[in-house]
């Protein structure tokens, strides 16, 4: 079977995108748990939130190439 970069980067972003929402949930996690943080770390919640979709996006957006890609 060939290689086809576009899965493969699909596939990467696709895992970037779930280990950024975990990490997101970890710091909730420690949140409500009455763990205090510090400031800068509470406020990447927003930040790993808005990393998640971008790679999601571009997730999909392989996913789509790769689709065409097998119309041929």
């Amino acid at each position: 079977m060939p290689f086809n970069s576009d899965t493969y980067y699909a596939n990467k972003y696709s895992r970037a995108a779930w280990d950024y929402i975990a990490q997101a949930r970890e710091i909730k996690r420690r949140i409500a748990a009455g763990e205090k943080l510090p400031h800068a770390i509470a406020a990447q919640v927003e930040s790993f939130a808005k990393l998640a979709r971008s790679c999601m996006h571009l997730s999909i957006s392989r996913r789509r190439v790769a689709a065409m890609g097998k119309r041929k």
